[in-house]
């Protein structure tokens, strides 16, 4: 059967001419490269070179001919290009680094590998090489270096660091196990000069297990923070056996994926310190308070010079007072009688000195007065009532008052006779300070017709300057008198 002639078989079309290598497809190779291509012959002069060469070397492909490696070479490097070209010359393929210097005076460092040139009938008439710039690998592994150097020296400044520092310098992983620890840091926290000592070990081991479970939350709630702390610390010291201080910085670390790595703390011993702030509170406050005290002395130095001046202004307008009205039928009974009124107003005002005019006890101002009578029998005088103080407006007029009073009875009333006996009492009654003053046993009293300079005395003292009241009594025993002043004038110390 025939087939039709367009459903026949397609025949490939013939074949063109071969494909050959020639000159110019190897140059298009050559000048392709990456690497420099350099071909010299057995005088070493340039045969050719590639522009990649050209351009390592710093110059045009044209510039390098007739031009041989050792003018690139320095003296140090020409001895082992002449043993590369020696060794090829001999049929020996040779790889090394070696470096050219350009025209420009810069040095290129190069990887080479070269080999013998054959001609055809296979004697060697040269040799060919392939260059690598090797500057930028050069230049990574010198950073790598200068950096490996610096981490090497920075390793060895730490542990210097570690060595030297007077603080405790100390790491722990997130199980809280110790993975570094120097010198001062091995004595606070175990009690050793050795670090290995601690190091490896967990805090339970160190610290005991309540304290290691207190410092593993710490260190988790750091982690959970993320941030470092500042923090003082009270810690057991081994040195002291007592409780020290420290002021500790912890800074949490973490793995390059963000994991928990460790805690690395620096705590300083600040326990002199703080005894020293303790100090220097304590002195700040005994200063404030003596401050205080002075300035309050001053001010009572003050009221006590302005209380000075008014009593002893006070005490002239009395003493003038008494100088004025004061009766005698004679002179000598005159000056018997003022002599005595001017000394009872003396030893009050000398007993408000000594007490710096803060008051006078008045069973003292009363045991001065009578105090003449009362060394012989125990019962003749009796005086009793709470401790009082009588501030200064009333000790100079009560103590007059008493006077009067003791002069009296020992004139004319109770005192005047060995029998007689004098009661003085006192009390707070009624918002008063009342004080009774009870003779008996002596003369029968005579009940005057009017009052002497005695008894206005008695009066003008109590119901006028002291705006108090007197109640006097006359019976077969004796005189009796009732002396009522208001309180604010006296202070009571006890009942």
């Amino acid at each position: 059967m025939t087939m039709p002639p367009d459903s026949a078989t397609s025949q490939p079309p013939p074949a063109g001419p071969a494909v050959r290598p020639t000159d110019a497809w190897f140059r298009s190779i050559v000048e392709a490269a990456n690497e420099g291509i350099w071909i010299i012959d057995l005088e070493a002069k340039t045969l050719f070179a590639n522009h990649r060469m050209a351009d390592m070397l710093g110059i045009t492909p044209d510039e390098l001919g007739g031009r041989t490696p050792f003018d690139f070479l320095s003296d140090e490097d020409r001895l082992q290009g002449a043993d590369v070209m020696a060794r090829n010359f001999e049929g020996t393929p040779v790889q090394f680094e070696i470096r050219f210097q350009r025209d420009d005076g810069s040095v290129i460092p190069v990887l080479g590998g070269t080999a013998p040139l054959r001609n055809e009938q296979g004697a060697i008439v040269g040799s060919v090489g392939t260059f690598s710039d090797l500057s930028e690998r050069k230049a990574s592994e010198q950073a790598r270096e200068a950096s490996e150097r610096q981490a090497r020296e920075t390793a060895t400044l730490f542990l210097k660091l570690l060595e030297s520092s007077s603080d405790a310098i100390w790491m722990r992983d997130p199980d809280g196990r110790f993975q570094l620890a120097n010198p001062p840091a091995a004595r606070v926290l175990g009690g050793t000069s050795d670090p290995a000592d601690i190091i490896g070990k967990p805090m339970a081991d160190v610290w005991g297990t309540e304290f290691a479970a207190v410092l593993q939350a710490q260190t988790e709630a750091l982690f959970a923070a993320g941030k470092s702390e500042t923090v003082e610390e009270r810690v057991q010291d081994s040195d002291r056996h007592a409780e020290a201080v420290f002021l500790s910085t912890k800074v949490p670390l973490y793995d390059d994926d963000g994991s928990p790595l460790g805690v690395l703390g620096v705590s300083r011993d600040i326990t002199d310190m703080k005894r020293v702030e303790q100090e220097l509170r304590d002195n700040e406050a005994r200063l404030a308070e003596q401050v205080d005290q002075l300035q309050t002395a001053h001010q009572r130095e003050q009221l006590l010079a302005r209380e000075v001046d008014h009593r002893a202004k006070n005490l002239l307008a009395v003493v003038q007072s008494v100088v004025q009205l004061s009766r005698a039928s004679s002179v000598d009974e005159l000056k018997e009688g003022l002599t005595g009124r001017i000394q009872a107003l003396a030893r009050a005002h000398s007993l408000l000195a000594d007490a710096r005019w803060e008051g006078v006890e008045l069973s003292q101002l009363a045991n001065e007065e009578l105090a003449p009578f009362m060394g012989g029998d125990i019962g003749r005088v009796s005086c009793s009532g709470p401790a009082v103080l009588l501030r200064p407006s009333a000790a100079q007029s009560l103590g007059l008052v008493l006077h009067e009073l003791t002069t009296n009875a020992a004139k004319y009333g109770a005192l005047s006779k060995a029998v007689g006996s004098l009661t003085v009492e006192w009390r707070l009654q009624d918002g008063d300070l009342q004080l009774d003053w009870v003779e008996a046993g002596g003369a029968k009293p005579k009940v005057p017709h009017d009052s002497g300079f005695g008894t206005r005395l008695v009066t003008t003292s109590i119901e006028r300057q002291l705006r108090g009241n007197v109640a006097r009594e006359w019976t077969d025993s004796g005189v009796r008198y009732r002396l009522r002043i208001p309180v604010e004038h006296a202070v009571v110390i006890s009942d």
